[in-house]
């Protein structure tokens, strides 16, 4: 699996999570660590729209309305900032595989 491939894996898996609220306490909490981790790769903007669509589930409309901008400005932040993710996420499990 390609490490791009592994990155989209991880943010459906986020995705996935957070709508489950019957997971128990003890993957609720590992779900949350490992949103935090991969989060903390990125710019605090990024974190931001990424938060709001990922972990809080918003899109469309809500999250142009949040993140106070045009719809259209709000898809292509939230497109950038899981392109930027998928960079730096490519980039830390390559550093740690050499």
């Amino acid at each position: 699996m390609s490490v791009s491939q592994e990155a989209e894996d991880v943010l459906a898996s986020l995705t996935l999570t957070s709508a489950l609220i019957s997971d128990g306490m003890e993957q609720q909490v590992e779900a949350r660590v490992q949103a935090e981790y991969l989060l903390s790769l990125v710019s605090a903007s990024d974190r931001e729209v990424l938060h709001l669509s990922i972990i809080q589930g918003l899109d469309g409309e809500e999250l142009a309305q949040r993140l106070g901008c045009a719809y259209t400005a709000a898809q292509v932040r939230l497109c950038r900032a899981r392109a930027r993710l998928r960079v730096a996420l490519e980039r830390e499990r390559g550093v740690r595989n050499e």
